[in-house]
């Protein structure tokens, strides 16, 4: 079995709703898919070559290739522009959206409405890696950003998702918890770490306070009992999870 890992990048779109919990963008996988499917996730997926030789021809490195593979699959999953600027109308966004997915790469595209990049309004949050055995291993980097237009409605495209909608970390994972809702484990980790927050200011100052280290998730069994734990430490307030509580991708 091989060990390497596949790049990817997913983005953790926040938007505040003025006094209460900020809202994250969330989509649900097709049915279909190979990766997740059925699971309500964040938007994201593997890293594109083009998306690394974008970064290159830009003078850019990995991470920000992780950046524009973030900001290129938001796009396409749900037409919602992050990172670009002048910020696109929704319509403009629904236009990209389409190019994108028949054939046109993220730079073309940008060039053609005559829009700039602003790669740093993407904040690594997490960075996850299967363990060994796991047979399709996403190297997977979570960024969060702040929608400053809170009213952008998402545009699906059923092939890949069939719902998406904004709803805050605590809503979903109730819903996950009465079964109203499938979540994948580094989802749900996540969800639990933006939820114990009321604002981005506040998302900002505790990503500022815990550095990024790359996150594996072990199996350990206790008194008979099998638990899959993360690391103590790295900002995520429940580290232990009955194994029968883990849907695996």
């Amino acid at each position: 079995m091989s060990n390497e890992t596949i790049p990817a990048a997913t983005l953790i779109l926040i938007r505040e709703t003025g006094g209460s919990a900020p809202e994250i963008l969330m989509v649900e996988r097709a049915g279909g898919m190979s990766f997740a499917a059925g699971a309500w996730v964040f938007p994201g997926g593997r890293v594109d070559p083009l998306d690394v030789a974008l970064a290159t021809a830009l003078g850019l490195g990995e991470a920000d290739s992780l950046r524009l593979a973030a900001i290129r699959e938001t796009l396409e999953e749900c037409a919602i522009p992050v990172g670009i600027e002048p910020a696109p109308s929704p319509q403009l966004a629904r236009q990209m959206q389409h190019e994108l997915l028949h054939g046109n790469d993220l730079e073309t595209v940008l060039v053609r409405h005559e829009l700039d990049l602003v790669l740093n309004a993407l904040i690594p949050l997490a960075r996850w890696i299967p363990p060994l055995e796991v047979s399709r291993r996403f190297d997977t980097t979570f960024f969060v950003a702040l929608m400053n237009d809170g009213d952008r409605v998402p545009n699906i495209i059923d092939t890949e998702c069939t719902a998406a909608r904004w709803v805050t970390a605590r809503e979903m994972l109730r819903q996950e918890e009465a079964r109203q809702a499938a979540l994948i484990y580094p989802t749900r980790k996540n969800l639990e770490r933006l939820a114990q927050f009321d604002s981005f200011t506040a998302i900002l100052d505790h990503v500022a306070a815990h550095p990024l280290i790359p996150i594996t998730a072990a199996e350990e069994v206790q008194h008979g009992q099998r638990f899959v734990t993360i690391p103590e430490g790295r900002g995520y307030p429940i580290t232990r999870d009955p194994i029968d509580r883990v849907k695996r991708a």
